[in-house]
C-alpha cells in the first residue's frame, strides 16, 4: 500500500486490492490508535503488525492475527554523549547557559507545539525542534515557533544523535491520540543518549 496512516481511504485501498486478488491474504501495519476501525470488518486483515500490546488488544476484533513488534534504538549509534555540552551545542543554541529543550518530529498543531513556543517565550531555556523532513510543516504552526524564538530545523540531520546529546530535555508534548504514533521512536532515541 503507499505511505498513509490508518486512514479511510487507506482501508478503501485494502477493500480494493482484496477483492482485485481474492487469494491473497492481506496485512496491515498499525502504529496509532486509529478511530476507524470498524472498517477493517468487511476486510478482515489475516495480520496486523502492532507497535504495542495496547495497540493489539484495541485491534484484536478486526482481524485474524496480531503480533506486537516494539520499536528499537541503533545503541551503538543513540549513546550518552562523549562531547562536552558546549561543544555539541555549536551552531545549535547561543552559548548563554541556558537549558537546551528538544524536540524532533512533524510540525502539526495536533502535536501541540505551542507549549514549546511558550516554553521559549519565558525566556529560561533555548528550544531547538527538528521538523521532519516525511511531512511538510504547517505553515501556522511553524510561524508561532518562530516567532516565539525557538529554532526550527527543516533539514534532514544524519547525525541526529548528537542532538539529543547536547539537549538537557527532550519535550514531547503530543496529548492527542492522533498526533503521534503510539510509541514514538524519537523519545526512544533521546533516552538511549542518557537525556
Amino acid at each position: 500500500m503507499p505511505y498513509s496512516g490508518f486512514t479511510t481511504a487507506s482501508t478503501v485501498r485494502l477493500a480494493v486490492l482484496s477483492l482485485s486478488v481474492p487469494s491473497a491474504r492481506a496485512a496491515i501495519v498499525v502504529l496509532q490508535a486509529a478511530p476507524r476501525l470498524r472498517a477493517l470488518r468487511f476486510v478482515r486483515p489475516a495480520l496486523a503488525l502492532v507497535a504495542s500490546q495496547r495497540l493489539a488488544d484495541h485491534i484484536r476484533p478486526f482481524v485474524e492475527r496480531q503480533f506486537v513488534i516494539p520499536p528499537v534504538v541503533d545503541s551503538e549509534r543513540f549513546t550518552p554523549g562523549r562531547e562536552s555540552k558546549v561543544e555539541l551545542r555549536e551552531g545549535l543554541a547561543p552559548a548563554d547557559g541556558k537549558p537546551l529543550v528538544v524536540h524532533v518530529g512533524h510540525v502539526r498543531t495536533s502535536r501541540n507545539l505551542d507549549s514549546l513556543a511558550e516554553i521559549a517565550r519565558c525566556g529560561r531555556a533555548n528550544v531547538v525542534v527538528v521538523a521532519s523532513t516525511a511531512t511538510p510543516a504547517e505553515h501556522d504552526t511553524l510561524v508561532t515557533l518562530r516567532r516565539s524564538g525557538v529554532t526550527v530545523l527543516q533539514r534532514y540531520l544524519p547525525d541526529i544523535e548528537r542532538l539529543y546529546q547536547a539537549a538537557d530535555v527532550y519535550v514531547f508534548p503530543v496529548v492527542d491520540d492522533q498526533g503521534a504514533i503510539e510509541v514514538p521512536l524519537t523519545v526512544l532515541e533521546a533516552l538511549a543518549t542518557g537525556i
